[in-house]
Formats: structure tokens, C-alpha cells, sequence
């Protein structure tokens, strides 16, 4: 603070000028206790109002990360005839994993791949490499990735004749071939994220063959049009780990200095109250 002061250099002049240099809050007698406070408060609440500005842009700069989906089909890219690589079966006449058959699971034409009627016309049929085979276990897996979130699963299943289906060893939902008389493609939601697993998992099918259309106890096949398949599609979709871009991470790093900044002045002006 600067004052001029003018007189004739007596002692009131010099009084007056002494009152002059002195800070306001000195002059009208207010202790410096509160304006400690005060200034204390103002800065406090604009360091508080500059941190939230920071933590927002810092939270703010990772995008939502984009819902990604797997599609998990029986059969994959190949054709009746062939093998699915990604689907092993054990069964009741060998109990060594293999690829599954694709095929409808008899040698009468009622049974053969993409039968219509029998069997759902947008899946391609997996059964078993004996015909003789009274159930067939079917094992898929997929992936998903460390920090995946909200995981869930649509899978659309037809089984002959009926199947039992599993998440990880978690059975989802009984099903049965016939439906009101009518073969039937069932479609299963599982939303529970508790049933999938940060890395591999798998999706599993239990076949027996009931002669009935409906689930049930293995029993023998009842002729050469005695079918035995299971068709399946999962979607399942999650939401990966969010992972900066460059331009993010430059406002990341910008963010932080303000805080660092921030911190330091307020440090500053506490040692220079203390």
C-alpha cells in the first residue's frame, strides 16, 4: 500500500500519515482474526469450485466406451457334412472331445441337414459321429476380456429332443424340441453378469434322445428317422475397459497440472499466513 503524505511535518500530520499506511481492516478496527478468515474462505471456495472444474474434465475426457458384441454360432463358416472346430462333443458311445458333426443326427431324409420343418432354417444342425448315440454333450467357449462390463447373452437354441443349457456350469433354462406339437427355436436372455467370467467361458448343451420331443432320460433311437441335434446363435455382448486416446490423455495431463498448480498455491499462501 502506497500514501502520500503532505503537512507541515508536526506530530498530528505524522500520526495522520502513520493511519494512512496502514491496512483498512486496521484503520476501522477490525481484528485481523477475521479477515484471516475471510480471505481464508474466499480462496477456499474458488480452490473448491477449480478442483471441480478439473475433476469433471478429467473424468469427462474418456469417452463411454462402445457396447461390443460376440457372435458364437453353431456350425460357424462350415457346411453340412463338415466339422464345427469350435464345438466338441463327447457322447454316450465315446467320451474323447471331438468337433462336432454337422448333420441332423439320423440317415433318413426327415434328419438330414436343413430339413425343413425339423429344423430352424437360419442354424446349421451339430450332432454326434455315431447314430447310435442315446444323448450328446455339446461345449462351446468364448472370450471376454479383463475389465469387461455388463456382460449379457441372447442365445437362440433348438434342440432334438430337448436340451439342457449351461453358463459356466450354471444351468439357464430346460427346453423342450416340441412346443404346442410344433418343433421350437427358444430364445434365452441372461442378463445376470454373475454368470460369465472375465476370460475364457463356457456354453454348454446337454442332448438326450427321448423319442418324445420333449427333455428327458436317454433312451435308444427308434430307427434310422430317430434325429438327434442341437442349433444354436449366442450374441453376447459387454462393455470393454475405457482406454485414453491421445488426445485424451493430453487433457488428462493438463487437468492434472491444474490440480498440481492449484495445490501449490494454496500451500503457498498458508505459509505465508502462518
Amino acid at each position: 500500500m502506497h500514501v502520500h503524505c503532505y503537512g507541515s511535518g508536526d506530530i498530528a500530520s505524522s500520526a495522520r500519515c502513520r493511519i494512512l499506511r496502514q491496512p483498512l481492516h486496521r484503520r476501522e478496527g477490525i481484528p485481523t482474526s477475521v479477515v484471516g478468515e475471510r480471505e481464508q474462505l474466499m480462496f477456499t471456495r474458488r480452490f473448491t469450485f477449480f478442483v471441480s472444474v478439473a475433476a469433471a474434465l478429467l473424468f469427462g475426457a474418456l469417452e463411454a466406451p462402445a457396447q461390443i458384441e460376440i457372435v458364437v454360432r453353431g456350425g460357424g463358416s462350415g457346411s453340412c457334412g463338415g466339422t464345427d472346430p469350435n464345438t466338441l462333443v463327447i457322447s454316450s458311445s465315446d467320451a474323447t472331445p471331438q468337433p462336432a458333426l454337422i448333420a441332423g443326427g439320423n440317415v433318413a431324409p426327415e434328419c438330414a441337414c436343413g430339413a425343413p420343418g425339423n429344423q430352424d432354417p437360419n442354424l446349421l444342425p451339430l450332432t454326434t459321429h455315431n447314430t447310435g448315440d442315446t444323448w450328446g454333450d455339446f461345449t462351446t467357449t468364448f472370450v471376454l476380456p479383463l475389465g469387461a462390463t455388463s456382460p449379457a447373452m441372447t442365445l437362440s437354441v433348438r434342440a432334438d429332443d430337448g436340451a439342457q443349457v449351461f453358463l459356466n456350469g450354471t444351468l439357464l433354462q430346460t427346453i423342450d424340441y416340441y412346443v404346442a406339437g410344433m418343433p421350437t427355436t427358444h430364445v434365452i436372455q441372461d442378463n445376470n453378469s454373475g454368470h460369465f467370467l472375465n476370460g475364457l467361458n463356457s456354453l454348454r448343451f446337454y442332448v438326450p434322445n427321448t423319442q418324445s420331443g420333449h427333455y428327458g432320460g436317454a433312451t435308444p433311437r427308434g430307427g434310422p428317422g430317430d434325429c438327434m441335434h442341437v442349433q444354436y446363435e449366442a450374441r453376447v455382448t459387454y462393455v470393454p475397459q475405457p482406454v485414453p486416446t491421445l488426445s485424451e490423455w493430453g487433457l488428462i495431463a493438463l487437468t492434472l497440472l491444474g490440480l498440481v498448480a492449484g495445490t501449490l498455491m494454496f500451500a503457498r499462501w498458508r505459509v505465508a499466513e502462518a
